[in-house]
């Protein structure tokens, strides 16, 4: 249940918010205070990638909590609202910062805690290449949805080939349930920068 990169580019500065408690944003306990946790925190991690002297980005690996209802949607936005505010740090030390946030979000587009990521009021903006696609990745043998994602910022979108983004299907059916529930998406980046 944990989210794992593997990297043959040299990595930077680790950011991990395993220990950080965050609200259930719309949960109280019987006394009437905000309910908060650190149960799945460790599923989320951010990474600056040094891909060569003169470009890098930053990555943020997510597997969000699972489930429906306002208790997970508001397990979910505490960890969407931790993670922008590191976000936007790290926008402050440097605003053409290029940022990649990626993995299962457990949250389809349109949803508020998707919204909320992708910051559409804000300085700090995500994009979702797939919008408007129909394209599903959940669950693997019979499409119903799409939780998984692939969101640059907007300083990172022009590097984006468009038509790269898509919801692979490496095996068939019943092989690739064997190995995931989920579908994985796969984009390309090529670098405007120097």
């Amino acid at each position: 249940m944990n989210v794992v990169m593997m990297s043959r580019i040299p990595l930077g500065m680790f950011y991990s918010y395993a220990n950080v408690n965050t609200p259930i944003i719309g949960q109280t306990d019987s006394l009437g205070q905000t309910q908060s946790q650190t149960f799945t925190n460790n599923r989320m991690w951010t990474v600056d990638v040094l891909v060569n002297p003169d470009y890098e980005f930053t990555l943020t690996g997510l597997h969000l909590k699972a489930g429906r209802g306002a208790r997970n949607e508001g397990w979910r936005m505490g960890q969407v609202n931790l993670l922008r505010a590191q976000l936007q740090r790290l926008m402050e030390l440097d605003p053409n910062r290029n940022q990649l946030v990626m993995g299962d979000l457990n949250t389809t587009p349109g949803s508020e805690e998707f919204n909320a990521l992708l910051g559409e009021q804000s300085d700090l903006t995500f994009v979702d290449p797939l919008a408007g696609t129909g394209a599903f990745s959940h669950p693997s043998d019979s499409l119903f949805w799409r939780i998984d994602h692939i969101l640059p910022n907007q300083q990172m979108t022009p590097e984006l080939v468009q038509t790269s983004v898509e919801i692979a299907r490496p095996l068939n059916d019943s092989d690739m349930i064997a190995i995931s529930d989920h579908l994985p998406v796969v984009a390309e980046f090529v670098t405007t920068e120097q």
